[in-house]
């Protein structure tokens, strides 16, 4: 059975601090979820450097723009991946793990609403590419990181 995490997150924007991420679930799906957290920020930060040191001169955008459109792509890129990982996976299990599933997501939610949190939705809207070069580059930087979910399984790569 490959791993499946079920946790609520909910994320606050400050004003020096970037964004503050919150986790509510169980406490093994809490910690993989800040492992994966972890590793895709520092994947993500080093993916930018070594784009921006190449192109930091040649580019027409200022940093900020050239980077919030390079996030965006390699996000967009590695959120897709991800969804056909766990699209390939739910149709793979043939047994009756879904029941397991069902389960733990309903004892979060209970949880979750026993707490009485109260998710706020973004008020940002689609953002818009500024630096399409910038944007690609993400995108493709997206599809050259190894995500593969053997480390979580206690597999080798897939």
């Amino acid at each position: 059975m490959g791993y499946s995490t079920t946790i609520k997150a909910s994320g606050e924007n400050t004003k020096h601090d970037g964004i503050i991420l919150s986790y509510f679930g169980l406490s093994t799906d809490v910690r993989v979820a800040t492992y994966l957290t972890n590793i895709f920020r520092s994947m993500l930060d080093t993916e930018w450097g070594a784009f921006w040191r190449r192109h930091s001169k040649t580019s027409t955008a200022s940093c900020r723009t050239a980077r919030a459109n390079f996030m965006c792509g390699m996000t967009y890129r590695i959120s897709e991946r991800l969804c056909d990982m766990k699209r390939a996976q739910s149709q793979a299990n043939e047994n009756n793990c879904r029941e397991v599933v069902l389960a733990k997501d309903r004892i979060v939610d209970e949880a979750y609403e026993a707490v009485g949190i109260k998710p706020r939705r973004s008020r940002r809207g689609q953002r818009m590419v500024a630096d399409e070069g910038a944007f690609e580059a993400g995108f493709a930087a997206g599809d050259r990181v190894s995500i593969a979910s053997g480390a979580l399984s206690g597999r080798k790569n897939e």
